[in-house]
């Protein structure tokens, strides 16, 4: 690519997105020029206002949604049980393209904005639609396209299964008093839809109802496009996970991953706590989680094990590409 051509590359994502009429409008801003491995969508997007690119805004007319492409895989976590990391590991070590928690398919998928007016359907498109257009942040990297979502999304998991069956999904998650003594430090920003059960009634909820809508679809379907691990052994579940997402694990994979997960992978925090803190030690926090998770994690926890037993789990149908 000659120097006139790079300077004239523009490489849109979307950001936000709002229904108009039957179509879509887009926010977009340009990401050409910058890294590709950001831990969030939004920590790239403030790095192309850094250099102040400008926002800007398109219609677009309903997509046949027979032509729209989707990804090569999708992360689902319960939060707080090394989502980012793992993201981040695939797009260095692995040579993916990831879009970790684009801002866009949360706008659809919310239940305090715009799209929860319209019916399913419709906001069925936009997702197909939207997901159609994220790999163009990438140009033409051949990489696979793996999707990290947000977690409070996993309660809409059965949708994306509908939408895009076979295509490989992972659910992550943490043994479930760690997971919120670590929210519990650092309060979610989604925390602050709680009602008047309160915030940390509220999060507890949001990582359970997650957690048994994974383990229907699962128990259904125990070898299906499903794999469940645990973050207490995701290091060495990373080549299972390459297998599963349909590529060749690098070299070295675990103790590289093993490095990466001693730095902080997540760019300086700037968001404001959502909810009030609470001392991760609090007993009250051990009671909500024994009374709202505590079951539906043991459910998962079972359903893993059986997955874990089957022979090569993860490792039958590797044919990316891996980074040495």
């Amino acid at each position: 690519m000659s120097k006139v051509e790079r300077e004239t590359v523009v490489r849109p994502i979307p950001v936000r997105a709002f229904p108009i009429g039957e179509g879509l409008e887009i926010v977009e801003i340009d990401i050409a020029g910058l890294r590709s491995d950001y831990p969030f969508q939004l920590d790239q997007i403030a790095a192309a206002r850094a250099l102040q690119r400008p926002l800007s805004s398109r219609r677009i007319p309903p997509l046949d949604l027979a032509d729209a492409s989707a990804p090569d895989g999708l992360i689902f976590h319960a939060g707080r049980c090394g989502s980012t990391l793992l993201a981040v590991a695939l797009a260095r070590l692995q040579w993916s393209r990831v879009v970790s928690e684009p801002g866009a398919l949360n706008d659809v998928l919310s239940e305090t904005g715009f799209w929860r007016f319209l019916p399913w359907p419709r906001r069925e498109a936009a997702l197909r639609h939207l997901m159609h257009l994220l790999p163009a942040g990438f140009g033409e990297d051949p990489g696979p396209l793996i999707v990290k979502m947000s977690s409070w999304t996993t309660r809409e998991a059965v949708r994306f299964q509908t939408m895009w069956p076979g295509v490989p999904k992972l659910y992550l998650y943490r043994e479930p008093l760690a997971a919120l003594a670590s929210f519990a430090a650092r309060p979610p920003i989604w925390g602050r839809h709680a009602g008047a059960e309160g915030a940390w009634n509220f999060i507890a909820r949001t990582v359970a109802d997650g957690m048994s809508v994974i383990a229907e679809m699962v128990e259904g379907d125990p070898m299906g496009d499903w794999m469940l691990v645990n973050y207490a052994e995701l290091a060495d579940s990373v080549p299972a996970i390459c297998g599963h997402f349909a590529m060749s694990p690098a070299d070295d994979l675990v103790a590289r991953f093993k490095v990466l997960a001693r730095t902080n992978v997540k760019e300086a925090d700037r968001g404001k706590a959502a909810a009030p803190r609470i001392d991760p030690c609090d007993p009250a926090l051990e009671g909500i989680v024994e009374a709202v998770v505590r079951e539906s994690y043991n459910r998962l926890e079972a359903l893993r094990l059986v997955q874990k037993a089957r022979p090569s789990f993860g490792d039958d149908a590797v044919c990316g590409r891996s980074r040495s």
